[in-house]
């Protein structure tokens, strides 16, 4: 009755006495069209802390060339790159505020950035967040950000949110970082706009397809750089340690006859 993991649709449908699926990611988008008889939980507010101090990598990163020094010491170039930036000072947006892009930045409010978050809906705003905008209001503050970093679920609200009017329309020399779902950029879109100078540096954790194929142009694109999917740092002990925690709390709540945490909005994926 109970199925612990992220089994594929074939798997699941081996299991007809299914109650309850507990998943072991955030990400439940996958899922949101099983069975209405199984109740779906996800694990969210177990990767923010690691998905968020990826995403300050990347901005820390970017502000100081760092994926270019690395590529210059390889040809042994003692040479300047480019001018570094600060995180202080600067306006740093975070599309998606749920456990992950909140912490985010928090971190990057105690560097000194001044903060803005986008959400479905507007409520609960942080004291270190300046501002919060729906996703209607997002084109307000997107030009003025020189960070922004997207952690948005896959919905058909968020799919192709970034596309390349919306790539245009930020700064061109903003940092674009993308730790949620590949289809929240407009893929081709990102491809054009970069070629023809956008960005200091796209940062992207998920792609559009995914995996992505080894022929794929955004492999060998100046400034974006791409790792697999890694952000939440799933494999390490801490996260497997907090993830265990989340699964035998809902374990015990549902063995006492209360219902769950973290129970998905169908509608929503999330």
């Amino acid at each position: 009755e109970i199925i612990i993991g992220n089994p594929s649709k074939d798997v699941l449908s081996r299991f007809p006495n299914a109650e309850w699926l507990q998943l072991i990611s955030a990400g439940a988008d996958t899922y949101k069209d099983i069975d209405q008889k199984i109740m779906l939980t996800n694990a969210y507010n177990v990767f923010g802390e690691a998905i968020s101090e990826y995403m300050l990598a990347c901005a820390l990163s970017a502000a100081t060339f760092f994926p270019e020094y690395h590529d210059l010491q390889k040809e042994r170039s003692w040479q300047r790159y480019g001018e570094p930036t600060l995180i202080s000072g600067s306006k740093v947006l975070s599309v998606g505020t749920g456990s992950i892009g909140t912490e985010f930045l928090r971190k990057m409010n105690l560097l000194g950035a001044e903060c803005y978050g986008v959400r479905r809906t507007v409520h609960d705003k942080p004291d270190f967040v300046k501002e919060l905008y729906s996703f209607t209001d997002l084109e307000k503050i997107l030009p003025e950000c020189d960070t922004v970093a997207l952690s948005l679920p896959e919905t058909p609200e968020t799919t192709g949110m970034f596309n390349e009017k919306m790539l245009r329309m930020m700064k061109k020399d903003a940092v674009l970082i993308n730790v949620g779902r590949g289809t929240a950029i407009d893929t081709e879109a990102l491809l054009k706009v970069t070629n023809e100078g956008w960005f200091r540096a796209v940062y992207l954790d998920v792609t559009e397809p995914e995996p992505l194929p080894l022929n794929h142009p955004l492999w060998n694109t100046e400034r974006i750089h791409i790792t697999p999917h890694i952000s939440g740092g799933s494999f390490s002990k801490i996260i497997r340690g907090t993830l265990l925690k989340v699964i035998t709390n809902n374990l015990t709540l549902v063995s006492q006859g209360k219902p769950p945490v973290h129970i998905v909005d169908r509608k929503l994926g999330y």
